[in-house]
């Protein structure tokens, strides 16, 4: 089984009821998380965004329909896919979206043909990030944004606890540190405006959510949880915002 075939594999087994509670926001922070981060970008109607792993939709409908923007999603997990074009269709935004099954090392959009992109917790399942930092940039207009919220590497990344909620194993989790990542969006022709660290942000919302849905969660994702917020708290990783902009 390939790399992405066991990445899938494993996001396509989420359960139901943890993505309701998340109304399709997976990531750290959940929908809160999605508006402090889009907030940012300077989103204006009728902009065209794309978002690459866009997961059930959560933050791609949230652009459609508070912002006015016209959101591509793409993801490598098909079931997601057709969760999200259903989730579109229920609020009404299936003319502001469009979700399809695609890689995000080889994008079929035409050169400049977004206002911006974005990645919300998605690098840490990317093992090559190199073409899909140089394929975002190709896809986005000059002046344009790619901005990312995702999970580092920090210093005690060697002692991270598995299973986290993105892999079951190190061998399906392939976290970068800052510098890292910079050197590679660096590379891809973005320059690199503004990064936050949202490491005690992520203590007490993880924090939070466990203690008002810990008993309802499986085994399996309860100790994933637990051991994300270890991993956290022990400096093994922590999320930032990144946002990078391509030189007009």
């Amino acid at each position: 089984m390939s790399i992405e075939s066991e990445i899938a594999r494993h996001y396509a087994k989420k359960e139901s009821s943890e993505i309701a509670r998340g109304q399709g926001h997976l990531h750290i922070g959940g929908e809160h998380a999605t508006r402090y981060f889009l907030d940012q970008l300077g989103l204006r109607p009728d902009m065209s965004v794309l978002d690459i792993g866009c997961g059930v939709g959560g933050p791609a409908l949230l652009a459609a329909q508070d912002y006015g923007c016209h959101v591509t999603g793409i993801d490598l997990t098909p079931d997601f896919i057709e969760t999200a074009r259903a989730n579109a269709k229920t609020a009404a935004l299936e003319s502001r979206t469009i979700f399809q099954t695609a890689n995000a090392g080889q994008l079929d959009f035409a050169d400049h043909c977004f206002d911006l992109a974005i990645m919300v917790h998605v690098g840490m399942n990317i093992p090559d990030k190199e073409p899909v930092y140089q394929e975002a940039a190709r896809v986005i207009k000059p002046g344009g944004l790619f901005a990312i919220y995702d999970i580092l590497a920090k210093d005690h990344a060697a002692k991270m606890l598995y299973p986290c909620p993105w892999a079951r194993s190190i061998k399906t989790s392939f976290l970068t540190d800052w510098r890292t990542t910079a050197d590679l969006l660096s590379a891809a022709g973005l320059d690199i405006v503004k990064q936050e660290d949202r490491t005690d942000y992520a203590i007490d919302a993880i924090t939070r959510m466990m203690e008002k849905t810990a008993n309802t969660l499986s085994e399996f994702r309860r100790g994933a949880m637990q051991n994300l917020l270890t991993n956290i708290k022990n400096n093994a990783c922590g999320p930032s915002i990144i946002i990078t902009r391509k030189p007009a």
